[in-house]
């Protein structure tokens, strides 16, 4: 360990730390030079986002493959197509054709089987069959014929425009709820994904903290170990003394060692003698 130098009274004085602190502080900065050279702790080595949960790709898929909410199933295109108008026009609802060729082939069916029959039956009996009476009121009746079904087309067809308009209107308040209900099952879908996540998200924090923890763990080892032996280090002192300070000191101590057994008779020479006989000593030595 490094010395710690000072001045006593013109001599250099050697401080230290105790002898039996030094392998521990000696341990100590060894431990630091080691960590210093590794480079510090890893980067946590996996991902540290979470993914998405299968229910999270599931429901975003569908929203993907949805488009219009109301695409998703028959009703949904119903009321699209009604929304739109698709089933104002004859020509788009083939129930109302049906329905108009139906009554118009009745009509048609006894005007043809029945009231013309009937009245060649009735000039016939009369003799004037073929006659150009008989032709006119055959033409007549045929008149009022198309007439009917023209009636009839326009009674069935503006009744169903009306009703369709009705609906129409119905269809549009209808749409956005079941757009709504449309997307429920998506987002439960995105709900539980979300759950999922979440949880996917604390274990994922653990084992972060956990990884963070095991590579700061020799640092902060070495943080404590220093904390505990830090402070005040006990030290030692070492004061090297010239030939001279040695003699004069044990002249001192032969000095008072002489003066003692002397006792009070000694006189006053006494103490020189005991200085001088200590230095000679000390010299000699």
């Amino acid at each position: 360990m490094s010395d710690f130098f000072g001045k006593d009274d013109g001599n250099e004085v050697s401080t230290n730390l105790a002898s039996y602190i030094e392998p521990y502080v000696k341990t100590g900065l060894a431990g630091a030079s080691q960590l210093y050279q590794s480079g510090g702790p890893e980067f946590y080595p996996d991902a540290t986002y979470t993914p998405f949960a299968n229910q999270t790709e599931l429901g975003l898929q569908m929203l993907e493959q949805q488009g219009t909410p109301s695409q998703t199933t028959n009703l949904g295109t119903l009321l699209d197509d009604t929304v739109q108008g698709n089933y104002l026009a004859p020509t788009t609802n083939p129930y109302l054709t049906d329905t108009y060729n139906q009554a118009a082939g009745e009509i048609t069916d006894t005007f043809t089987n029945q009231v013309l029959p009937a009245l060649s039956a009735q000039f016939g009996s009369a003799g004037g069959s073929g006659s150009q009476i008989q032709g006119q009121i055959a033409t007549n009746a045929a008149g009022k014929l198309a007439d009917s079904l023209a009636k009839l087309q326009t009674n069935l067809y503006g009744q169903n425009f009306q009703q369709e308009r009705a609906r129409q209107m119905q269809a549009g308040q209808m749409l956005p709820m079941y757009s709504q209900l449309a997307r429920q099952p998506i987002m439960d879908q995105l709900q539980v994904g979300s759950a999922v996540e979440g949880k996917a998200r604390e274990i994922l924090g653990d084992e972060i903290n956990r990884f963070n923890y095991y590579q700061t763990r020799p640092e902060m080892n070495l943080q404590n170990y220093l904390r505990n032996i830090s402070g005040s280090f006990p030290t030692q002192q070492t004061i090297p003394t010239s030939g001279l300070a040695s003699t004069l000191g044990s002249a001192a101590t032969l000095g008072s060692l002489f003066n003692s057994f002397q006792g009070d008779d000694a006189g006053p020479t006494a103490g020189y003698v005991g200085t001088g006989l200590g230095a000679l000593l000390g010299l000699l030595g």
